[in-house]
């Protein structure tokens, strides 16, 4: 089951998602500071995408855009839309 991602830090929220994905073989968050990075593969990964797991950043004229305050912001709306899915592991 997806954890919600408070009172927890990023790599210990990232390793609770590959627990809770294994079939999706998601990469392991090696620095917290990179999460972006990380959560721009999640999100453009199997039932990740097909459920519209947005990017934490956009991409406009060559300009990176962060469009999440942090981590937990994006943590968040990942875990609302993965709950509403009706996907099997939430």
């Amino acid at each position: 089951m997806i954890v919600w991602p408070e009172y927890i830090d990023v790599k210990d929220w990232a390793a609770n998602l590959i627990v809770d994905y294994p079939d999706e073989y998601l990469p392991i968050l090696e620095d917290a500071d990179k999460w972006e990075d990380w959560a721009s593969t999640v999100a453009g990964t199997g039932v990740f995408a097909r459920n519209d797991i947005p990017a934490p950043f956009s991409v406009t004229e060559g300009e990176k855009k962060q469009d999440f305050k942090d981590w937990q912001e994006w943590a968040k709306t990942v875990y609302n839309l993965m709950i509403n899915s009706g996907d099997k592991n939430v």
